[in-house]
């Protein structure tokens, strides 16, 4: 989950950059326009290549041998609240730490367009028993840990002991546990996993989950372990990954250093620099001076004016590709006023999504009517947005009894006046679009909105304890995902489903979904419980957003990822550039 821009990817709950775990699509004025040079002027009529225009990086990228050295320096568009992956929701946390310095058994190509195969990580090999109830991983001996202790199957088991713990509040990660009946350690190197019953993500599940060292959890309860006083994991993560945590300057950068004991090849990096901008006119000041090596999140206005104004071209390459997440509004359905689902359709019905899409997005992303990857055969591709018709939208109002009773211009019921109070978070500009936009369009129709603005942590901790009424977030899936965590009636509580949406058809469809493990099959339950949540409308799904950056052009090894960048890979030719 991510500030609008985060928290779910893959297992995890990613709120996109503009809203959520952590902002991620944010969107902020730009700066005034400098004073340029003559050759500045010059460098704008360049000529730049169609890669720049359409956003696709050279094949040349990859080009060449890795060679050790050099500083990166990335733009992280939020600060996390934690960089401990099995407690926050961020997607910004789940992007610096998973992979880099924390590592997990099995990893799924980052390449891929859909889910990829996996690779080994921290487990060499893995094989699964004919029932498919079984899985077990043959551990690699020659990983340490950054303080030099060796990693055990001991480790393992110390991690899943923590997420079965209920005093942890592991989020989206309980739900998807449920059914793991045991976890074995036959020996130092070898671990298994027994379920009570065949699930499709139970590798997935296993395979994804951050693993933690066993002489650091030990000294921690379930209490202690959330408690960053308590807990140096949270502010301090300690992995057998490729970089090792160095540092964390509070509201300035994270850095990262190579781990020149990693059991892989590489890394070929010295270190890696999560620079903390929220603000995109800062970010573009900081690409101009070339201080950053990749410029990510750039809003769709900035990316559309570089269309005229290439100069950057010179020293970077435009990236763009689409995020497998999705930008919506979440209704709180526990609140009165929310609980009808023919109230939450005819708010959609209020929204004008087209106009966000067109105008604020200019035309970037791609609308959403589905909570999974939208490249994938679980969405049901039939359904369409609902319309903006305030005129329905005010009929289906009144039948829920909805009326100007009063004359005072807003609709009240009972004597109580319809009011919603939107919480966002105020560094993302998205959100404050969204929120804008229905305060304009909702008084128009009669309903009282009050936007607050609530910092980060503030907001994840309403969430969970289901104190708002609406909220505007991004929650990025992944490409493959369970939805259990999310919209389960027994995720309430003890999940991510924040809005308390309950169906018994809902629940039902995603067990029997669970258990199937040919994929046609369980899809086709998907794509109910997607049409389900499309009538009852428990969030207004906006739309798909575009990954949009700029990658500075003496960086070798980059690929666009749904998992973020992959600094793991990349390598400098010229590291005195």
């Amino acid at each position: 989950m991510s500030p609008l821009g985060a928290m779910a990817c893959g297992a995890f709950l990613v709120l996109a950059c503009a809203f959520g775990c952590a902002p991620c699509m944010t969107e902020i004025s730009e700066a005034p326009r400098e004073t340029t040079s003559k050759h500045e002027e010059h460098e704008k009529t360049l000529e730049v290549d169609q890669g720049w225009m359409d956003g696709h990086l050279p094949a040349s990228i990859l080009d060449g041998n890795p060679k050790k050295g050099g500083k990166v320096t990335i733009r992280a568009y939020y600060e996390p609240d934690s960089l401990n992956p099995l407690l926050s929701g961020a997607g910004m946390t789940r992007w610096i730490v998973l992979h880099n310095v924390v590592e997990t058994l099995l990893r799924r190509d980052p390449y891929a367009e859909g889910p990829g195969r996996f690779l080994p990580s921290l487990a060499k090999s893995w094989e699964m028993d004919e029932s498919q109830t079984t899985y077990t991983f043959r551990l690699r001996k020659d990983a340490l840990w950054h303080d030099g202790k060796p990693f055990t199957s001991r480790d393992v088991a110390k991690t899943f002991e923590k997420i079965a713990d209920p005093r942890v509040s592991a989020g989206s990660l309980g739900p998807l546990y449920r059914h793991l009946e045991t976890v074995e350690t036959p020996d130092e190197h070898t671990v298994r996993f027994k379920w009570k019953h065949p699930y499709f993500l139970a590798l997935d599940t296993i395979a994804s989950t951050p693993v933690q060292p066993a002489h650091i959890l030990e000294h921690l309860d379930g209490r202690s372990y959330n408690e960053a006083a308590a807990n140096p994991l949270n502010r301090a993560p300690l992995g057998t990954g490729p970089f090792k945590f160095l540092r964390w300057d509070a509201g300035s950068r994270i850095v990262l250093e190579r781990n020149e004991d990693w059991w892989g090849n590489g890394p070929w990096l010295d270190q890696v620099i999560y620079r903390i901008v929220p603000d995109h006119s800062v970010a573009r000041q900081l690409a101009q001076q070339r201080e950053l090596d990749v410029w990510d999140a750039v809003q769709p206005h900035m990316w559309i004016r570089m269309n005229e104004e290439p100069r950057l071209g010179r020293y970077y390459h435009r990236v763009r590709y689409d995020d497998a997440a999705y930008v919506f509004i979440g209704w709180n359905s526990r609140r009165p006023q929310l609980s009808d689902p023919s109230v939450r359709r005819a708010l959609s019905m209020l929204f004008d999504r087209d106009a966000l899409i067109d105008g604020i997005q200019h035309g970037l992303v791609r609308p959403a009517t589905c909570h999974f990857y939208f490249a994938s055969n679980d969405c049901d591709s039939s359904i369409t947005p609902l319309p903006h018709d305030p005129a329905q939208a005010l009929a289906k109002l009144s039948e829920a009894g909805w009326k100007d009773t009063t004359g005072d211009g807003f609709l009240d019921r009972e004597d109580v006046r319809l009011q919603i109070d939107v919480m966002i978070y105020p560094a993302s500009e998205v959100s404050e679009r969204v929120s804008t936009t229905m305060l304009e369009e909702f008084k128009r129709a009669g309903i009282d909105v009050r936007i607050q603005e609530i910092d980060w942590p503030a907001l994840v901790r309403r969430l969970r304890t289901g104190e708002f009424d609406a909220t505007v977030l991004m929650w990025n899936t992944g490409p493959i995902s369970d939805p259990v965590p999310y919209w389960h009636s027994g995720a309430r509580l003890d999940g991510a489903n924040y809005f308390g949406f309950k169906s018994t058809r809902a629940d039902t469809l995603m067990e029997e979904a669970r258990r199937k493990l040919d994929d046609e099959s369980r899809q086709e339950l998907f794509r109910e419980l997607g049409a389900l949540l499309y009538e009852k409308q428990p969030v207004t799904f906006l739309y798909h957003p575009s990954r949009l950056a700029l990658v500075s052009k003496r960086l070798r090894g980059v690929r666009p990822s749904l998992e973020w960048w992959q600094p793991r890979d990349w390598w400098i030719e010229d590291a005195s550039r």
